[in-house]
């Protein structure tokens, strides 16, 4: 069963509410200020695709190194961007076959 948050004496529910800021507040409210105007929207136009393809990685890869040694890091790094740009081309020529 849920209970509804006790009242105050004055009406009041959220009397004792603690708010937190989030951490990155300022960067959150900047880059939505940059989609006012139309230099910030190109900019997040040119952002958004360089950080879709991050993701692609990040996801493959996950977000930690997984050997000791840089080297062996940027080994791994070059074939997963490798195993991306195949799942790329495979998109592509899917959508091409589709057309």
């Amino acid at each position: 069963m849920i209970s509804k948050p006790p009242v105050q004496p004055n009406g009041d529910r959220f009397a004792d509410a603690c708010f937190h800021v989030h951490a990155q507040e300022q960067w959150c409210r900047d880059m939505a200020a940059q989609l006012g105007t139309a230099e910030g929207r190109a900019k997040r136009r040119e952002r958004t695709a360089v950080e879709h393809a991050l993701g692609r990685v990040s996801a493959i890869q996950g977000n930690k190194a997984r050997f000791r040694g840089q080297e062996k890091n940027q080994f791994h790094l070059q074939a997963v961007a490798v195993a991306n740009n195949c799942y790329v081309l495979n998109a592509l020529f899917a959508d091409r076959e589709a057309a």
